[in-house]
């Protein structure tokens, strides 16, 4: 971590007074903390009390904890109790001093103002899933806790047609709970993404021209829209698929749905067409369908939700069983899934893998069709790929039994694009 030490020296005069201690801090701030210490009262001696709050650069107050605790902490993921959850501005912060109880000769306040800056990382989560809001099983509390045991890193509910829960979701140990709602309708469902309430006014469309309306609306509001299972055998999406730019592709267990998703996805890709894919469990209750199978792994700039799905509007992602499923990587000249390299004679494209079995096969894949299989060996693969044409490069496992049939997608990535 970053940071800076301050030093004050608050005298006897300023007891029962409040004031300030200012300090910057910088852009790009994942987490805020603020620690201080100073000579407290007891049994022998009468000491000090000194209270401790913070006031963001606007001077909106971000949290008091008196004299309770010696070290607090703030940022967009999780904050101490009492703090506000809220993304750390840069500029000049204040430390909100209270001098209840001082000593005559005075008390030395030390500070120390530590932050850690936001970095790319992978996360992995379930962007699909209800709680009894709508036609789950469970509460949301315990769809955090399920989550949490699964070493999930963030979820997204989507209700049908219901928002209640978003306006009102718990802080959760390290775990972010992305508001959504899962737009419902008997054309199709969508997700909406990122807003706490999206619908301007009801969720209700008698046509496709008056969805769309719906969905332009929450997208000038900053939503992410995604086409929910739309190959779906029970309830596709009956209307122009074309409209969208997300799209769930990986719905629950991998099965011939899924598939046909995957290929449409891929049909499209090779007419020029550029979706960006997801996945979800759409998870209800425990049984056949588990929460966290298949995850959504997203390369953002910290847990937050703005980060999250920043990194899903690049295409910064790829999808796989589990948590513990097949680990995927693209890499050219710093970019990675999503991305678009100007490649010349000398481009090539780095592929990994790992947590692979026995029984996967990497696919590499473009638009010509298939550039590469391979098996791993120990779990693992590492190649270079000489890229000679322009169009893109994706990766899927899949899963080689003897008696399984059609060969089933354990992993999928979005494409890198090559111009």
């Amino acid at each position: 971590m970053n940071g800076l030490s301050l030093r004050q020296t608050i005298v006897k005069q300023a007891e029962g007074s409040y004031f300030t201690l200012a300090f910057d801090v910088p852009s790009q701030v994942r987490k805020l903390v603020v620690s201080y210490s100073y000579l407290k009262q007891s049994k022998r001696i009468r000491g000090n009390i000194v209270d401790l709050g913070l006031e963001d650069p606007d001077g909106n107050l971000v949290g008091w904890s008196g004299s309770d605790r010696r070290s607090v902490f703030a940022g967009e993921e999780e904050s101490t109790p009492g703090y506000r959850i809220a993304p750390i501005a840069a500029g000049t912060w204040n430390i909100m001093v209270g001098a209840y109880l001082i000593r005559e000769e005075g008390c030395l306040v030390e500070y120390q103002i530590r932050w850690e800056l936001k970095a790319d990382a992978w996360y992995r989560g379930d962007l699909h899933l209800h709680t009894t809001a709508s036609d789950g099983h469970y509460t949301l509390p315990k769809i955090i806790r399920s989550a949490q045991r699964k070493h999930l890193d963030f979820i997204a509910l989507s209700n049908h047609n219901n928002v209640a829960e978003n306006a009102a979701i718990p802080p959760a140990h390290g775990l972010t709970v992305i508001p959504s709602v899962e737009w419902t309708h008997y054309q199709g469902h969508v997700n909406f993404f990122g807003l706490v309430a999206p619908f301007e006014k009801s969720f209700v469309a008698h046509t496709e021209a008056e969805a769309h309306a719906i969905m332009e609306h929450a997208e000038h509001q900053g939503a992410l829209i995604s086409v929910n299972h739309p190959s779906c055998s029970h309830c596709p999406y009956r209307w122009d698929k074309n409209y969208f730019r997300y799209m769930e592709i990986w719905n629950g267990p991998m099965r011939r749905d899924n598939l046909n998703a995957i290929d449409w996805w891929k049909s499209r890709m090779r007419e020029g067409k550029r979706f960006t894919l997801l996945g979800g469990s759409d998870f209800h209750r425990f049984g056949f369908v588990r929460l966290g199978h298949p995850v959504t792994a997203v390369l953002a700039r910290s847990r937050s939700a703005a980060d999250l799905l920043e990194g899903l509007k690049q295409g910064h992602a790829y999808v796989t069983g589990s948590v513990r499923g097949p680990v995927l990587g693209l890499e050219c000249e710093g970019k990675t899934f999503g991305d678009t390299v100007v490649k010349d004679a000398e481009t090539r494209l780095h592929i990994t893998a790992r947590n692979l079995c026995f029984f996967h096969v990497l696919r590499v894949q473009g638009k010509t069709g298939e550039l590469m299989r391979l098996r791993p060996r120990r779990g693992t693969v590492d190649v270079w790929l000489p890229i000679s044409e322009p169009g893109y490069v994706f990766l899927e496992v899949t899963m080689h039994l003897p008696f399984l049939s059609p060969r089933f997608t354990r992993a999928i990535s979005n494409p890198m694009y090559f111009d």
